[in-house]
């Protein structure tokens, strides 16, 4: 055949996906559908070939049993449609006006926060939906080429974190820009799940080596966070990792000796130190240090009995709880408005949980699901460990519920993570690898 005939062809077969693209009001899929068409194009063209046809009756032959271009992309717009997980978002901003409302209470009230405190929450509220709304557009995708410089960069923070922070309450949870102060722990774990999709994909585990590097991954972070004594972002690492062994397929082997030597590591920590040993035992048994270890449980279950269905209205005892406005907010919310939204709430976290978990199962691209996995990791472990601690199931410790408990930089890694998932799942219909090659 001419070059005149296979310029002829190229162009027609060119004009064909040209109008299927033009259905589809998605752009960023225009490039995987034309490489994909273009696939079936050639595939069609070269099976009708092997059967005597020239190249130029071929590719007209491929192109009409492919079908009508504005069926096909009518079809296809469909399918790319793009548009925001709206239960996730709906409930977020349900969440975030809820914490507002309590601490607007809590500061109306006299209880634990002042005016300024008020008027922080409200801008970094906004700031969040804005941040939201940015990220919505963002092409998650640029991130991952970087995912080993932020995983090393993220690192070298919570080591500076580790030699400079100044403890507060025991634990060096804060770094300080003059002015500006930022939880490094609450910003870390989301800057991991971004960084290890990517890596544990990438590792070849057919040697000693790609196993060292692998446990390598594994270890730095979590040795870190127990240094820092962060004990609930170390166990919440090892589970979102241990999650993407297996969806990455890692021997069952490794995996199985990894969790029981992780095991066996948090009861050594725990058996370790007599103040821990202490803390399970009051866990256990409030009562039997009431006047000291026990004094919170007992605090917290004795509001939570006399909240009744419809709850005691705003008389809530001042000074009964420290930092009720963060750890300890569900408190204050079953205590002033009963029992009934207590459980609606409930309702609404468990609801957001399990859209963020059907979420990451429509994402075509591995690396955008896994994303979405380990933010839903973060979130659960955050919302269930503050709740069963409120209900005096789980032992204290310093862990605030998403969105409602008092907080600047952690509510806005978390509006940050709601952001990241509006935009992956705004491209869920990309796969970004050819289906051929998959």
């Amino acid at each position: 055949m001419g070059r005149g005939c296979v310029s002829l062809v190229n162009s027609k077969v060119n004009e064909y996906i040209q109008e299927i693209c033009s259905y589809v009001k998605f752009r960023k899929a225009h490039k995987e559908i034309k490489t994909e068409f273009l696939s079936h194009i050639k595939e069609k063209t070269e099976d009708l070939m092997l059967k005597g046809m020239n190249e130029e009756e071929a590719s007209k032959k491929a192109l009409t049993e492919m079908g009508q271009a504005e069926i096909i992309g009518k079809q296809l717009n469909q399918s790319h449609k793009s548009a925001p997980e709206w239960s996730i978002l709906i409930i977020t901003i349900v969440l975030s006006l809820l914490g507002l409302v309590v601490a607007y209470l809590l500061i109306t009230y006299g209880i634990n926060i002042d005016a300024a405190g008020f008027k922080k929450s409200t801008v970094f509220t906004i700031i969040g939906f804005a941040i939201i709304a940015g990220l919505y557009f963002f092409d998650y995708k640029k991130m991952e080429k970087y995912s080993g410089k932020i995983f090393i960069g993220v690192s070298l923070l919570l080591l500076l974190q580790l030699l400079t922070a100044v403890p507060i309450n025991g634990l060096k949870a804060w770094i300080s820009l003059g002015l500006l102060s930022f939880n490094v722990t609450e910003l870390s774990l989301f800057l991991y799940v971004i960084s290890l999709p990517k890596l544990l994909r990438s590792i070849e585990l057919k040697s000693v080596k790609g196993y060292l590097s692998l446990s390598s991954m594994l270890l730095i972070p979590i040795l870190l966070f127990i240094e820092l004594k962060v004990f609930m972002a170390a166990v919440t690492y090892f589970i979102i990792f241990a999650m993407l062994m297996i969806k990455f397929k890692v021997k069952i082997t490794y995996i199985l000796s990894v969790i029981g030597v992780f095991i066996a590591g948090c009861f050594y920590m725990v058996i370790s130190e007599p103040y821990r040993i202490k803390r399970v035992l009051i866990f256990i048994n409030p009562q039997s240090d009431p006047k000291g270890s026990g004094w919170m449980n007992i605090q917290i279950q004795n509001l939570l009995a006399t909240s009744g269905l419809m709850g005691n209205g705003f008389n809530f005892p001042k000074s009964t709880i420290p930092v009720v406005e963060s750890d300890f907010v569900l408190t204050y919310i079953i205590y002033t408005f009963g029992w009934i939204t207590a459980v609606i709430l409930i309702i609404f976290i468990l609801a957001f949980i399990i859209r963020i978990f059907n979420a990451a199962k429509v994402v075509m691209d591995v690396y955008g699901s896994c994303i979405i996995q380990g933010f839903m990791c973060i979130f659960a472990m955050k919302f269930i460990w503050n709740i069963l601690m409120v209900f005096g199931l789980a032992p204290i410790i310093s862990v605030t519920l998403p969105f409602i408990s008092y907080g600047g930089s952690s509510l806005l890694m978390q509006m940050a993570a709601i952001g990241l998932i509006m935009s992956i799942y705004r491209c869920k219909s990309l796969s970004y690898t050819p289906n051929w090659i998959k």
